[in-house]
């Protein structure tokens, strides 16, 4: 097991933007590289190890929603040339498609929040 110094992951403003909370689902930034580590060993997707780096140095923006405790969709977006965020991909556990209301919820993020 390959072990990672942690990174602390800064934001701006509108990055913070896209923090949501709807419906019991929270959408947040991951502070660090080590909340991204979690999310992967506890969603069984790769986030924590092939996109730490990225994150950190920011060629993309991880936001990852969550229920009460748990992990439940990690989205990839990339800064658009207009300046708004575009999705890159989402995941649910084991890198399912969200459905119900979980897509649902994603589905009223995007809009709200003017991903694309």
């Amino acid at each position: 097991h390959e072990s990672f110094e942690n990174q602390e992951i800064s934001y701006t403003q509108e990055e913070k933007e896209l923090n949501w909370e709807n419906s019991g689902y929270t959408f947040c930034l991951p502070e660090d590289t080590n909340r991204l580590l979690d999310i992967g060993s506890k969603m069984n997707i790769c986030v924590g190890h092939l996109y730490r780096d990225k994150a950190a140095n920011k060629q993309c923006t991880i936001v990852y929603a969550k229920k009460a405790d748990d992990y439940e969709l990690c989205i990839e977006l990339h800064k658009a040339s207009n300046n708004r965020f575009r999705l890159i991909q989402k995941s649910a556990f084991s890198n399912h498609a969200p459905q119900g209301k979980l897509l649902e919820v994603f589905n009223q993020w995007c809009q709200v929040k003017g991903v694309c």
